[in-house]
């Protein structure tokens, strides 16, 4: 599987212009890690307690300040993990 996915990458990045360039390199190393990091990430938002964001909004902050302050300590390892 992973010599048919370089290859693939290999076609489409020279039809695109990319094909030995740092940013094709890139790209690629992106799109092969990215299920892993979406997988990790995926599920420690499942077993976040939703009561964190509850009590947050109840004193008073908002959406995007609950995420900030919240969320994102909370899933920051897995961030990093992933």
């Amino acid at each position: 599987p992973a010599l048919i996915l370089a290859a693939g990458f290999v076609v489409v990045f020279g039809w695109l212009g990319l094909g030995s360039s740092t940013l094709g390199l890139i790209l690629a190393s992106i799109v092969t890690s990215l299920p892993f990091v979406v997988l990790i990430v995926s599920g420690r938002l499942r077993d976040l307690n939703p009561n964190y964001a509850e009590a947050a909004h109840s004193l008073g902050a908002g959406p995007v300040r609950t995420f900030l302050t919240i969320t994102i300590p909370l899933i920051g390892p897995s961030i990093i993990a992933g």
